[in-house]
């Protein structure tokens, strides 16, 4: 994937996670399980981060600020509390993560809205 696609869609992850938790959940099918996409979906795009920041299109501080939000989702992970939906609707970690998944739109001059998540594909198993 070229440095472009891959900063295309950083911002569209964002986008999702900068959204209320109610219109996350109206983005994704019903057979997902909501903070687990959102995170994995970040997860994702985000180990291939090194490859925009040779091409400079994210400052030092966008850079500070992706990590943040990585060491959030890392924090909760394997602790199924923040996994629930109750705790992803209500929880005081999903807050500080979609405030800061707008800080870091703010700070790459992107507009927080709703995303484009046409590159993305989910598979229902049975």
């Amino acid at each position: 994937m070229e440095a472009k696609d891959i900063y295309y869609v950083l911002v569209q992850n964002l986008k999702l996670i900068a959204l209320p938790a109610e219109k996350q959940i109206q983005m994704l099918p019903d057979f997902v399980l909501v903070p687990d996409e959102i995170a994995l979906g970040f997860d994702d795009v985000y180990l291939m981060v090194p490859q925009i920041k040779q091409n400079s299109m994210v400052s030092v501080r966008g850079f500070k600020l992706l990590r943040e939000l990585d060491l959030l989702f890392e924090k909760m992970s394997g602790k199924p509390l923040f996994w629930s939906l109750e705790y992803f609707e209500h929880g005081e970690l999903w807050k500080q993560i979609r405030q800061l998944a707008c800080s870091i739109l703010d700070e790459l001059k992107e507009p927080v809205g709703i995303p484009d998540l046409g590159f993305t594909r989910w598979i229902k198993t049975e």
